[in-house]
């Protein structure tokens, strides 16, 4: 019994298995790479690269389905640029839809 005894005090309680697991996951959720709060510049950096990021996807998907090629630069253009040619964009292929072309 004494080995059993010893057996059971070395092993960690659930209650710790699950206080380690959370602390872990607040580490974690800290941790910038992971999508955290680094500091506010890298953070505001990281929310406008991919709001960015996502918005050139989605004219670069827009000219892929009018079969054009999407123009040279649209990485260097900032949100409001993007959010207004996006928006052209739209138009000129709800036009095209409507045209039948």
């Amino acid at each position: 019994m004494a080995a059993d005894e010893s057996l059971g005090e070395s092993e960690p309680s659930l209650e710790a298995k699950r206080n380690a697991a959370a602390a872990a996951a607040e580490r974690r959720s800290k941790d910038f790479r992971q999508g955290g709060a680094g500091t506010d510049d890298k953070t505001k950096n990281m929310v406008i690269r991919r709001e960015k990021d996502e918005l050139i996807g989605k004219i670069h998907a827009i000219y892929g389905s009018l079969g054009e090629d999407a123009p040279i630069g649209l990485g260097s253009c900032d949100i409001e640029q993007l959010h207004a040619h996006l928006a052209k964009l739209k138009q000129k292929k709800d036009i095209r839809r409507k045209n039948g072309v």
